[in-house]
């Protein structure tokens, strides 16, 4: 193995350890995102200072490759994920209302969702390490809500049913 496959392979997996980190463990995509700018600022720039070394300037670059696809992976996975989270709390959001229409009441807990309006109560997210990945609902003091980290790990957002609106909590 040369020189180069060691250094690019390196390289590949630190941007990975990175990505995943950032897309299983944060769930937020801001260390990626200051990966992209530090890809573009710092390394482009860098692999373009020596184009006349050809085999430098094609590690370089190869390098900056590397960082900007696995960070931009990163990034479309929590926002995949996100997205995941907010469709699953819409499902329920009317499964509570389709329950409302039939038995003119909130449910007390989502588990009287199930079977009749839910298979099963979903977890928002396919993975959130930082923060609880279930949805919360509360049916206290005449005000149901249904919440989930949107955010980890403290960006909460809640429906409240008798407002039927959405509103970020943390």
């Amino acid at each position: 193995m040369t020189d180069a496959s060691r250094a690019l392979r390196r390289s590949a997996i630190t941007a990975g350890a990175i990505a995943l980190l950032d897309a299983l463990v944060f769930n937020q995509g801001f260390v990626s995102l200051g990966v992209v700018f530090v890809a573009l600022l710092i390394l482009l720039p860098r692999a373009l200072w020596v184009w006349r070394d050809r085999p430098l300037c094609q590690l370089r670059l190869a390098t900056t490759w590397v960082y900007l696809a696995t960070a931009l992976l990163a990034v479309g996975f929590v926002k995949f994920n996100n997205r995941t989270g907010k469709v699953r709390a819409q499902a329920l959001v009317r499964a509570c209302e389709q329950f409302k229409a039939k038995h003119q009441q909130y449910p007390d807990n989502l588990e009287a969702l199930v079977p009749d309006f839910i298979p099963s109560v979903p977890s928002p997210k396919w993975v959130s390490c930082l923060s609880p990945n279930v949805f919360s609902y509360s049916s206290a003091t005449g005000q149901h809500r249904l919440e989930y980290v949107a955010i980890p790990p403290f960006g909460k957002v809640a429906y409240v049913f008798e407002e039927g609106r959405w509103r970020f909590r943390d």
